[in-house]
């Protein structure tokens, strides 16, 4: 049999990962289960180091020794105040304007025609944003609706934008971006069009286009307290809960919907089995559900 030095050595790494064993500090565990179970956040011990990178800041803030001090502190006491800002602290708060373009292609061409011809004898388009962030999902629905359908801009438009995380929202809110935000996915026009520079050197949505925002702190695994949508915007959540609160998520957004034949749109690796809610579509490129008629 011939030597092979690189498999040997690869036998030897292997068998060294393997017998190494991950620390998993005590206060780890009880946290993230808190997280799941008031977020529906399922992060396994494997993210401890998240843990420690996204508390380290709220315990210096609060004078305390370290992240495992202030874990410590959190569980002596009730859920309040400081539980509400660590878990927020754990979530995923990536965004970007037109973030995976191909899903506003597929708004563009497929779905927002289908949607608007339903509204239109209604003149009323009411869209919701859920894990919207810091907003850029919100602006940037309401620029496409702005610049490719032109007769909304007479309508009763409401895109309700809507996260956990009050710090993120504070930004949604106020629709101010930094030139660096707004370079990440918009053009020179989009921005020159849409968005006023101010003194401090900060860029502020429109007024036509902010009008149609409403901001609003909402627990996906809460009932939905609006109603009445024609289009969900759900993109990049769903792959952070567990199988049993994905469907309590989704058929609280099937509530939410306005009748059969409205929209909803997902991230690009994320998809449903809830066949009895939602029927999927194939488009150009991605795809898109729609309300189950069974339901209307």
């Amino acid at each position: 049999m011939q030597f092979c030095p690189c498999k040997t050595l690869l036998r030897v790494l292997f068998a060294v990962f393997k017998s190494e064993t991950v620390q998993v500090w005590p206060e780890t565990g009880p946290f993230l289960e808190q997280v799941e179970q008031h977020l529906g956040l399922a992060l396994g011990l494997e993210k401890q180091y998240l843990v420690a990178s996204r508390l380290q800041p709220i315990a210096r803030a609060r004078g305390m020794e370290d992240w495992r001090a202030l874990l410590r502190s959190l569980s002596q006491s009730p859920v309040g105040e400081l539980h509400w800002a660590c878990f927020e602290a754990m979530t995923t708060q990536e965004t970007r304007f037109f973030r995976d373009d191909f899903c506003f292609e597929t708004l563009r061409h497929t779905v927002l025609p289908e949607v608007l011809e339903r509204a239109r004898s209604r003149r009323v388009l009411k869209v919701w944003s859920a894990g919207t962030s810091t907003g850029q999902e919100a602006c940037s629905l309401a620029i496409l609706l702005y610049d490719h359908f032109p007769e909304v801009r007479d309508w009763q438009v409401q895109i309700w934008a809507t996260d956990i995380c009050e710090q993120t929202l504070a930004q949604a809110q106020a629709a101010r971006y930094s030139g660096q935000e707004l370079d990440k996915g918009l053009s020179s026009e989009q921005k020159s069009r849409h968005f006023l520079i101010q003194p401090d050197g900060h860029f502020s949505l429109a007024p036509q286009l902010k009008r149609w925002i409403g901001v609003a702190r909402h627990n996906l695994l809460d009932p939905v307290p609006e109603t009445g949508f024609d289009l969900v915007l759900l993109r990049n959540v769903l792959i952070y809960f567990r199988a049993n609160q994905k469907s309590q998520v989704l058929r609280c957004v099937h509530q939410s919907m306005s009748a059969a034949g409205a929209s909803l749109i997902l991230g690009a690796s994320e998809t449903i089995f809830e066949h009895d809610l939602f029927i999927q579509h194939k488009a150009a490129r991605g795809g898109y559900f729609t309300r189950h008629d069974k339901f209307s």
